[in-house]
């Protein structure tokens, strides 16, 4: 009988943290941009944005995809993914015993959270449903925004936590600031 061939597709902890990693700074990055555009900016900025308003919109678009995009890596399902869910699997594999208890709480309220990403992810970016409006989707979820860039910076802490060199995770409000001082900039 002849010989399984053993996968090479088998992922490292370090590979999987690495993409773990890229996701959470992605979210984080993309959404403080948008958040700068849509909220920050929007009043002080309105005769910039006007003036350049096929940039802005296109941006605006751009950014919020991304971080919803990036958002919902973190929490898919797939076994193939480079997720919480999948790092946590290949950690308790690893360790061959119960994972650290303030560790495995982490997982557990960022589980919890994954489906209203989803949701939101699938309505508004993956599968567009045009008869819904954000009020429509976020509403049912009892989702803020607030409660979304709070989910996005305590998921990249968590992150920073996990790794050995959490030197490239931005500080929170960094990429609003920075989207700030570009419009102070166009004046």
């Amino acid at each position: 009988m002849p010989k399984q061939a053993v996968s090479s597709t088998r992922v490292d902890r370090s590979s999987l943290l690495c993409g773990v990693a890229r996701s959470a700074i992605g979210a984080k990055v993309h959404y403080e941009i948008w958040w700068a555009q849509v909220s920050d900016a929007a009043e002080p900025y309105y005769d910039k944005i006007d003036e350049h308003s096929a940039f802005f919109r296109a941006s605006r678009d751009a950014h919020y995809m991304a971080f919803f995009i990036y958002l919902g890596h973190l929490f898919d399902r797939s076994n193939d993914a480079c997720s919480l869910k999948e790092y946590e699997k290949l950690l308790s594999k690893e360790a061959r015993q119960p994972l650290d208890e303030a560790v495995a709480r982490k997982f557990r309220e960022f589980k919890e959270k994954g489906d209203p990403i989803r949701k939101i992810r699938n309505k508004t970016v993956a599968h567009i449903n045009s008869r819904l409006s954000e009020t429509d989707v976020f509403g049912p979820l009892n989702m803020t925004w607030n409660e979304i860039r709070k989910l996005i910076y305590d998921v990249t802490a968590f992150v920073a936590e996990l790794q050995a060199d959490a030197s490239e995770i931005p500080r929170d409000g960094h990429f609003g600031k920075a989207t700030l001082k570009l419009f102070r900039a166009l004046r």
